[in-house]
């Protein structure tokens, strides 16, 4: 690459004004007439002033310009727009709908089918008729008969329409300002038994052709893979960035090593994909200076066909923007495209510059262009042949050795210049330091090189003989082998890859972490650096609530983790967690239960060698300095006839309060436990409703004088044990309850001075 294409031009301090405008855009918080005022007066001062002053005037002019432009989409929406028709409350409604890309046909956990798509609004029944309706809309289908939909169907439907779904506990997946960066602000729940197809064929003519070049590249890339569909979904995963089919654990590998890039379309792919189309161009005779016209939109079509990923819009418009140059004889500067990439990508839809990926991918060229050269020099010096002994001089095998290091000094160049580039935003957004990624890269990156390349031929045979296709496939799935191979085992180099927070209490204090995850409340308690956990939850809360916030808050392993009760509600994401986190001891209660999910624990921790701790009543045990906790229930000398009721019930005490974690006990166990223990009180009590009979009793509350009464949200059915008796008596007594469906988690910090209680959600009124 010339030297000349390391520089950056206009187009390039162009972009990264456009990038700080729409940011200012989004949070500008003085009125919004202010900012086409200052854009008339940059733009004035860009007309009126000469040399040097003009060109920081037209940055001012451009940062003006994109900040009102995001302003103006941010606040300004037509009259027939969801936002201005439906509003912020819930509500249902019939309507009717495009779909705007192939449906994802699948089955939830109770195995009804299912159908997502995203649709574009057309028109909502109300009691004047149909009136017509605008925006972008995330469509559930379950149930049946499921009809048969797909790309460019209009389906008329009824079902509940509401914003997506906020997040209800640290570190969970923020889902509504994704959808809102892609101007998606509301989905809808529908029954398949209200869903007809109106009309058929109304989508675009090019996107249909995408969909269809999916589906080849799909059956091309299974042929003679049907024993093995991880490496077939692998491939199209590199290819075009189909991720259906890979296992998680998978995934999971090669997010620890830094190596999910792998299946976003990039550059390397849409440089592929060119180049063998321009080899196929060369070899029909095409005239040279047709190509770029020609290729353009094969490239837009196998684009269109990955989604438009923001790596693929990044990687299009950059191809566009070379073939373009190249055809009218202009330099190429790889600085000043991406400058250009992000102003189409910006005028086009200003809200990507908020998606994770169109940050890391315009970032991580931005490393490319400016770290790779200077640090693949910097590596080479090292190694390169004595510039004192002329080259007709060196041996065939020492040149060949020379150019070999020099193509590894290439690619760990190009790993080191791109990981520290995006560095900042995978601590920020994602909170995980990989150091393993740089011999990572050096490794996998060029054999998926191969595989893109090899897929890319299969898929162009695929059109003429599949028997080639089946060869190449078998080619691939050598490949694959290989990368799954060092991807795995470097996933499993110890301290390759980590997880980093800065959310800590101080030394001093011990926080409680209580999540919402359905009846059940999993804690996390944080102290002196210290952490435990009391339950994980069922599978789905484990994956989604709180391993997300166990990595947001960078732990990579547990002092201890306490299993309050043997059932699936409370342990079902225990077996997930001994496969993926270190916890130095296991605790339980010890009664065995017909629950699936503890017989998948005692399987697991079998394999893993891991040995379990019983605690019973009357033992006190000292997590760490100034942290004791008292084991209240249950007694060994019997066993009662729900699991609720042989439960743990643990006391955490501190110098500055204490806290009651109660399961899910009867009133039965309330009174015994009342009854039989001289000191009960404590700040804060933590307990979810029994699944049979009634709890919180009024001799219990009398005995324990809770400050703050902590209740696991029921879902949809009422709480029996709530009654009206049982608010009067907790406002006479001075009792704060917290309904964790309202509050969402809920933290507790015991400090020396005393006891703070406040819940995430803070909308609700608690402070």
């Amino acid at each position: 690459m010339k030297e000349h294409s390391q520089q950056a031009g206009a187009l390039f301090w162009l972009g990264l004004a456009a990038c700080a405008g729409v940011f200012a855009g989004r949070a500008w918080l003085m009125p919004p007439w202010i900012i086409p005022v200052l854009f008339l007066f940059s733009a004035g001062l860009v007309l009126g002033t000469k040399k040097w002053p003009r060109a920081v005037f037209a940055l001012c002019a451009a940062f003006f310009a994109f900040a009102c432009y995001s302003n103006a989409l941010l606040h300004y929406y037509p009259p027939e727009h969801l936002l201005r028709t439906i509003g912020e409350a819930g509500q249902t409604q019939r309507l009717r709908l495009l779909i705007a890309d192939e449906p994802g046909k699948t089955s939830d956990s109770s195995g009804r089918a299912r159908c997502d798509f995203l649709a574009e609004a057309r028109e909502a029944w109300s009691e004047a008729g149909w009136q017509k309706i605008s925006g972008k809309i995330r469509v559930r289908i379950s149930g049946a008969p499921m009809p048969d939909l797909h790309y460019g169907d209009v389906v008329e439907t009824a079902g509940y329409v509401r914003f997506p779904s906020s997040p209800r506990n640290p570190g969970e997946f923020d889902l509504r300002s994704y959808l809102a960066a892609k101007n998606i602000y509301y989905e809808c729940r529908a029954d398949a038994g209200e869903t007809v197809v109106l009309r058929r064929g109304e989508g675009r003519w090019l996107e249909v052709q995408a969909y269809r070049l999916r589906e080849h590249m799909l059956r091309t890339l299974g042929i003679g893979l049907q024993d093995d569909p991880q490496i077939s979904a692998l491939m199209a995963g590199m290819l075009f960035g189909y991720r259906d089919g890979i296992a998680e654990e998978v995934t999971e590998a090669f997010r620890n090593t830094g190596t999910l890039h792998l299946f976003a379309v990039s550059g390397q792919n849409v440089a592929e994909i060119l180049g063998i189309l321009l080899v196929t161009l060369q070899l029909t005779g095409v005239v040279k200076w047709r190509y770029a016209w020609l290729a353009l939109p094969a490239l837009l079509v196998f684009c269109l066909a990955t989604g438009m990923q923001a790596s693929a819009a990044r990687a299009f418009v950059m191809a566009a923007f070379i073939l373009a140059g190249w055809a009218i004889c202009r330099p190429v500067q790889v600085l000043n495209l991406l400058g250009a990439a992000a102003l189409f990508l910006l005028v086009w839809e200003p809200r990507q510059m908020f998606d994770c990926g169109f940050q890391l991918s315009f970032l991580a060229v931005m490393g490319l262009a400016t770290g790779s050269r200077p640090v693949s020099l910097w590596c080479y010096q090292w190694g390169k042949p004595d510039p004192w002994i002329p080259k007709r001089l060196l041996s065939r095998s020492r040149k060949l050795m020379d150019r070999i290091y020099y193509g590894v000094c290439g690619l760990a160049a190009a790993s080191i210049s791109a990981w520290v580039a995006t560095l900042w935003i995978l601590i920020l957004q994602f909170h995980v330091l990989s150091p393993v990624t740089l011999l990572a890269n050096l490794v996998v990156v060029p054999l998926a090189g191969l595989v893109v390349t090899v897929a890319t031929l299969s898929v162009f045979c695929g059109w003429i003989w599949t028997g080639i296709s089946l060869l190449l496939n078998q080619v691939n799935w050598l490949l694959l082998k290989a990368i799954l191979c060092c991807v795995m085992l470097l996933s499993k180099v110890p301290g390759g890859s980590f997880y980093v927070g800065w959310d800590s209490p101080p030394q001093e204090h011990a926080r409680f972490t209580f999540f919402q995850a359905g009846q059940a409340a999993p804690g996390l308690l944080e102290y002196a650096g210290r952490r435990w956990l009391i339950d994980t939850g069922t599978e789905q809360a484990w994956k989604y609530t709180l391993d997300p916030c166990r990595r947001s808050l960078g732990v990579n392993r547990l002092d201890g983790l306490i299993l309050t009760q043997d059932a699936t509600a409370h342990l079902g994401g225990a077996p997930d967690l001994a496969r993926h986190l270190p916890v130095q001891f296991w605790v339980e209660s010890g009664y065995q239960s017909r629950a699936a999910a503890q017989h998948r624990l005692l399987d697991t921790l079998q394999r893993m060698g891991l040995g379990k701790r019983f605690w019973r009543r009357g033992e006190v045990h000292d997590l760490a300095e100034h942290l004791r906790v008292r084991v209240l229930w249950p007694p060994g000398s019997e066993t009662f006839p729900r699991q609720e009721d042989n439960g743990l019930v643990l006391q955490f005490c501190m110098p500055g309060g204490r806290l009651l974690y109660a399961g899910d006990i009867s009133e039965e166990v309330e009174g015994r436990l009342a009854a039989e223990e001289p000191d009960l009180r404590s700040d804060c009590l933590v307990e979810g409703e029994h699944s049979a009979v009634r709890n919180l009793s009024r001799t219990w509350l009398e005995k324990v004088h809770p400050r703050y009464v902590v209740r696991p949200a029921r879902g949809y059915q009422p709480d029996r044990s709530l009654t009206p008796d049982f608010w009067e008596r907790a406002s006479a007594g001075g009792i704060e309850v917290l309904r964790m469906e309202k509050t969402g988690a809920v933290f507790f910090e015991i400090q020396p001075e005393g006891c703070h209680i406040a819940p995430y959600l803070w909308e609700t009124g608690w402070k």
